[in-house]
């Protein structure tokens, strides 16, 4: 069970890689962040029914408190790469939101399982039913991104109720002011499981050293079987003192 749980952390850890799209170029900055917005009206549960091309499924953000300019959020998802292969599971990761400045919905979040920070910034919500989150991520050398990935969230504090169109046309002005393309794609929240009835459950932000010590493992697992193979080759050289060729040798400079 303990490799079970290993094996799935890497695979989480990838679908996490892939879970955005990717642009050129470096991230968009929103021109148009919610004007007024309260952090402490934004804090509690909320059901993301939409995202960019997501490969996750009852994906759920819980907004807490962390002190002045500061929210934590603990995300709980399903892997569905997992999931396809009869594994039911569930994953938290947990990140921290840092106000920028003056504005508060413009916030940088940072993940524990991520070493790079993104762009977090609310773009509109009512805090009772619906809100559009923008994420952003630059990936490439220090301060020259090479391509970023982008994702928005369109939220419900209600995983039953359907998206409303009002609320669709809200967020899709939001974006427009903004200048970011609409990719959405729904988000299954049904044969959502606990934790406790999960095949795996497992909190991402504790796995790090796990993981860690299985693709060492594996890295010195790959480097026995390379020392292995290596040795049987080095067999085959001539021994100087003897002048004398191994038969691998002698086949290989057969002529039939």
């Amino acid at each position: 069970m303990e490799l079970l749980r290993s094996a799935c952390g890497v695979l989480v850890l990838a679908a996490l890689a892939t879970a955005h799209v990717n642009h050129r170029s470096s991230c968009p900055i929103p021109t148009h962040p919610m004007k007024g917005f309260v952090p402490n009206k934004f804090l509690g549960e909320w059901y993301v029914m939409r995202a960019f091309d997501p490969d996750v499924s009852c994906l759920v953000f819980n907004y807490t408190t962390c002190g002045e300019g500061c929210l934590r959020v603990v995300e709980t998802k399903k892997i569905d790469l997992i999931d396809n292969i009869g594994i039911s599971n569930v994953y938290q990761t947990e990140g921290t939101l840092r106000i920028d400045g003056s504005e508060p919905s413009e916030m940088t979040a940072s993940f524990t399982t991520n070493p790079r920070s993104a762009l977090y910034t609310v773009l509109a919500t009512d805090y009772t039913s619906f809100a559009a989150v923008y994420t952003c991520q630059n990936v490439g050398l220090d301060a020259l991104p090479l391509y970023h990935r982008r994702d928005v969230y369109l939220l419900a504090r209600d995983r039953n109720t359907p998206v409303t169109p009002e609320v669709v046309e809200q967020v899709s002005a939001a974006m427009v002011a903004n200048m970011i393309e609409d990719e959405f794609a729904p988000l299954d929240h049904n044969s959502c499981q606990s934790a406790e009835e999960a095949d795996v459950s497992v909190n991402v932000s504790k796995i790090g050293q796990r993981v860690s010590s299985v693709a060492s493992t594996v890295t010195e697992g790959l480097s026995k079987f390379a020392s292995s193979i290596a040795g049987i080759f080095s067999s085959s050289d001539p021994d100087p003192a003897s002048g004398s060729v191994s038969p691998l040798r002698r086949r290989r400079g057969a002529h039939f």
